[in-house]
């Protein structure tokens, strides 16, 4: 799994995220996209 904006790796707890099954990359990627979109709406209000 990559990181869209640096092409390398994505790293969850400091530990790269690298020859997981599909499925849990499917997982991993939907959780790590709700809890950016969080991130982003506790910054706007």
């Amino acid at each position: 799994m990559f990181d869209i904006f640096t092409g390398l790796p994505a790293r969850v707890n400091d530990l790269e995220q690298v020859g997981l099954e599909m499925e849990q990359a499917d997982d991993l990627v939907d959780v790590l996209n709700l809890l950016y979109i969080k991130r982003r709406r506790e910054r706007v209000h």
